[in-house]
């Protein structure tokens, strides 16, 4: 399915973050907002669902990581960035020195992984910004939820 897509007034991305933070939001922000590769900035909220790993689990991020690859197929809008909604992710300092030394002892988070499907697109170069949806509901598109 076609993510929903409504233009809405710009705003400066730190603005909606603000204003948004009771949503769970995540924003991607380009800080060389006239520089050519900082066009965009991306808000995301309302994760659609959320995976923590920390030592006990973290062997299982990259099967999940293929799971959700296969199952999220957000149909893109061709005119805007191709980020509309899918997974984004933070990877610790420790996960990846874990990876080299497997050996190692490692506490607390070591990534998160989100599925989003509700994301604010900013182009810092029109000025213009679009709520996208999928309506992902149990990884399957929704045309009512979005």
């Amino acid at each position: 399915m076609k993510p929903v897509i409504k233009e809405i007034d710009f705003i400066h991305p730190s603005v909606a973050l603000k204003s948004l933070s009771h949503q769970h939001p995540c924003l991607f922000h380009s800080s060389a907002e006239n520089h050519s590769f900082s066009r965009y900035s991306f808000l995301t909220i309302n994760p659609h669902e959320r995976h923590l790993f920390d030592d006990r689990n973290h062997e299982t991020l990259k099967a999940l990581l293929k799971r959700l690859k296969q199952q999220i197929n957000i149909q893109k809008h061709p005119e805007l960035p191709a980020f509309q909604g899918g997974m984004i992710g933070v990877l610790s300092y420790d996960y990846g020195h874990l990876l080299v030394h497997p050996d190692s002892k490692c506490k607390g988070t070591l990534a998160i992984i989100d599925v989003i499907d509700q994301v604010i697109i900013f182009d810092h170069q029109k000025q213009k910004a679009w709520i996208c949806c999928s309506g992902l509901e149990q990884l399957i598109p929704s045309k009512e939820k979005a």
